[in-house]
């Protein structure tokens, strides 16, 4: 097995599960935030928008971040293949 397949398995897992943690933080906040909508506290909609809006933000640069591990083990591998081919 590749030296650098495990190391970069082990980062795609970890942040996958730091993404899954995320996710649902985000899921959990805009259902709070729908049902302060629903009433007349305009300070708590506010607040708990700008907290779905930051774990909004925290788990698109997650996402972001594994496709680039992804993106540059792809890179990498082709790499490898195109100079045993040659």
């Amino acid at each position: 097995m590749d030296n650098y397949i495990e190391p970069w398995t082990k980062r795609v897992d970890a942040a996958t599960h730091v993404f899954m943690a995320l996710k649902i933080q985000e899921q959990t906040l805009l259902g709070l935030l729908q049902s302060a909508e629903q009433g007349d506290n305009f300070a708590q909609q506010i607040k708990l928008r700008a907290r779905w809006f930051a774990a909004r933000e925290q788990r698109l640069a997650m996402n972001a971040q594994i496709v680039d591990l992804i993106k540059n083990r792809t890179s990498q591998a082709n790499q490898k293949q195109s100079k045993l081919s040659a």
